[in-house]
Order: structure tokens, then C-alpha cells, then sequence
């Protein structure tokens, strides 16, 4: 079973040469929706903010994917989970209400369903066929079992964000994208498992795309 520094090392070997542009993306999201979110005082920043974050975040995900899956990137691809941008919102909405919901009750389980619903972006991605409540479902059903590994791996980065700090977040525009390739790796290997598991049990391994 893959480890953590497993999924790490996926991701940094996997970003050899891509290190510049990867960064470069992150560096767009947080100009803009930095923007966003220092006019947040007035409605309409606080509104831009809720409609980008969503379309963002997909196109962050689609960026680690093609990295973990060896497909060259560019910074236009940033902005490409505005051509879903219905369901990125509807995502964003429904993974940031559910999630607040199980924290009220204390800060575990909202824990918990945040790391449940971790692998909705990607599912997106594969699956344009799902409404953005079935990739959360969806989403759910595929770290059932998995949550702890997840979340050891994000444990795995707290030195790494300890350095982002100390660097007054410069060093999270390479630290970011790391992140989300080794989440991107982590999610490949789950879909690993599904197919793996379906081909033992004598079933079709289930329809992923893979764009």
C-alpha cells in the first residue's frame, strides 16, 4: 500500500519541468481571488469571490491531474474549470455548506467530511456525465476506508507549510501545487483500487475517462 513520501514523490517527480508554470498558475488564483476577496467589504467582491473559487479550484485540479498523468500544462489551463463552471460553483456550494454543517457539531467530524469529500474536483473531471452532488457522493463512496491515509498525507506537508510561513507564503506557490499533484497521485491510486477491485469480484471496473 502506497505511503505518504509514496504519493510525494509521485508528485515531485512528476513535476519535473513543470515546476514554473505549476506555480505561475497559483500565483493567477491568489492575485485574483486575492482581489476578491480584499474588496470583500463590498457585495460585489464578496460575490466574485463565491463565483471563482469554484471554477478555480477545478482548474487547479485538472492542472494536478495532467501532472500526475504526465500531459504537458500551461497557465490557460487555470482557467478551464470555467468551461464546467455550473457544476465547480454547485461543488463549491454544496462541499462548503455540508462541511460547515458537521462542524457545528464540533470540529472532528467536519474534518472528517471535508477529507469525505476531498475527490469531488477530480471526480468532476472524469465524470461529466455527474451532477456535482453525485461527484460529492461519489467522492464519498471512493475514501470510504481511505480517510485516515488522506489525511496523514496532508499531515505529511505541516513542515512544508511551516516554511510557507517563515517565507511569508512565497514558497507556497511551488508548495501549493505540490500539494495538490500528491492529491491528484492519491486519487489515481484509488481509482486504481476500484478498477483492481471490480476485475476480482468479476464486474466492469467502471467508466472513468481519464481527459
Amino acid at each position: 500500500m502506497f505511503t505518504a513520501s509514496d504519493f510525494r514523490r509521485q508528485a515531485w517527480n512528476s513535476l519535473k519541468g513543470k515546476w514554473g508554470t505549476a506555480a505561475l498558475c497559483w500565483l493567477i488564483v491568489v492575485l485574483i481571488t486575492g482581489a476578491c476577496a480584499a474588496l470583500s467589504f463590498f457585495v460585489v467582491g464578496g460575490v466574485a469571490q463565491l463565483l471563482l473559487t469554484g471554477p478555480f479550484t477545478l482548474g487547479m485540479a485538472g492542472l494536478a491531474l495532467r501532472v500526475i498523468r504526465g500531459f504537458p500544462i500551461s497557465v490557460e489551463q487555470v482557467f478551464e474549470g470555467f468551461r464546467d463552471f455550473v457544476r465547480a460553483l454547485v461543488a463549491y456550494l454544496l462541499i462548503s455548506i455540508f462541511t460547515f454543517l458537521w462542524s457545528l457539531l464540533f470540529i472532528i467530524p467536519g474534518l472528517i467530511k471535508a477529507i469525505s469529500y476531498s475527490m469531488t474536483y477530480f471526480i468532476l473531471l472524469d465524470r461529466p456525465d455527474l451532477s456535482a452532488n453525485e461527484a460529492r457522493k461519489l467522492s464519498m463512496a471512493l475514501m470510504e476506508g481511505h480517510k485516515w491515509r488522506y489525511f496523514c498525507l496532508m499531515l505529511s506537508f505541516l513542515g512544508w507549510m511551516l516554511l510557507c510561513a517563515l517565507t511569508l507564503g512565497i514558497l507556497s506557490f511551488w508548495v501549493i501545487p505540490y500539494m495538490e499533484a500528491a492529491c491528484a497521485a492519491f486519487y489515481q491510486d484509488l481509482l486504481w483500487r476500484q478498477t483492481a477491485q471490480a476485475q476480482n469480484q468479476g464486474g466492469a471496473p467502471g467508466s472513468w475517462s481519464g481527459n
